[in-house]
């Protein structure tokens, strides 16, 4: 799949996953879905019902290694996988579908119908809220249209890509977001918990069309409205790692980034070709439980034990 990508498209699709977890120090739940639905993409050959298999299977392997960050939502979807339930989705409407669909949109730019197919295909893997599923093909429409025309003003670029949501409070959230960011001198009602996709949404939204043309002030932003902020971090480095590309986000965030287990090589004429050396899709068990287990335990100690 990744064949038919020119360089400039293999570039772009770097960045995004670069940019999916800057500052992160570890792998980000959003940046390990991503690299999932990235190698069922691969494995599948964008084909649709292939592709959700292929995401079921690593996502199970995923959460067997006790990520931390995992909501309790995909871990009830977990659990259906390993049951052979064909409908694993549960009522949940966070963010970890719209976090994980942005690399759909940087492989697939100009497939706009099976990008659609796709990125809703692998939502309701884990969700079957309307706002989740159609916020994953807004997340992926916008970096599609990011890597198309990225000359074209972002405020449009939003707007555009709101139009492929099908569902309404999803398209007024990215609207309200847009007038917002043009028309708004402070950052108004934007904080968040990060418990609905609506909330994320705003937020990204704002601050990659008033900031977006500086990644680093975008980054800013969105971490200084207060809340949970590392979803909306992980989103908008997406979508600006795919418009600007790898030479455009901080250097010195970039640095926390384990280059070697997400994208192999980091000459991006070597690292994203057929094989994409996928270490973070198919890494040793072993290690990514030892390394989970470890977070676990040191998160507990800090926040769970009397000071």
């Amino acid at each position: 799949m990744l064949d038919a990508l020119d360089a400039g498209q293999r570039s772009q699709l770097r960045a995004c996953l670069l940019g999916g977890h800057l500052g992160a120090a570890t792998l980000s739940t959003g940046a390990e879905q991503s690299a999932l639905v990235l190698a069922s993409l691969i494995e599948s050959g964008g084909e649709i019902e292939g592709a959700r298999a292929s995401f079921r299977r690593h996502l199970l392997r995923w959460c067997a290694r006790v990520p931390c960050a995992v909501s309790l939502g995909t871990l009830r979807s977990c659990v259906r996988i390993f049951f052979r339930r064909r409908d694993s989705a549960t009522a949940q409407a966070n963010d970890e579908a719209a976090l994980r669909s942005a690399v759909i949109g940087a492989c697939l730019p100009y497939d706009d119908a099976r990008r659609r197919a796709l990125a809703r295909a692998l939502a309701r893997v884990t969700h079957r809220d309307g706002r989740a599923i159609e916020a994953a093909v807004f997340t992926s429409e916008l970096a599609a249209l990011c890597a198309r025309q990225p000359d074209r003003e972002r405020a449009s670029l939003a707007l555009l890509a709101a139009r492929a949501a099908q569902h309404g409070e999803v398209r007024e959230v990215v609207d309200g977001a847009v007038q917002l960011a043009l028309f708004k001198d402070e950052a108004v009602d934007l904080q968040h918990d990060g418990d609905s996709v609506l909330d994320t949404l705003r937020l990204c939204v704002w601050a990659f069309v008033r900031h977006g043309d500086v990644p680093r002030a975008a980054f800013h932003a969105a971490t200084a409205v207060g809340g949970s902020t590392a979803a909306a971090t992980a989103l908008v480095g997406s979508w600006l790692g795919v418009l600007h590309g790898e030479q455009a986000l901080p250097h010195e965030l970039m640095m926390t980034v384990n280059d070697e287990h997400l994208l192999g090589p980091s000459n991006s004429d070597v690292s994203v070709s057929s094989r994409w050396d996928l270490r973070a899709a198919h890494a040793s068990h072993g290690w990514a439980l030892t390394r989970n287990l470890r977070s676990l335990l040191w998160w507990s100690r800090a926040h769970l034990l009397p000071r």
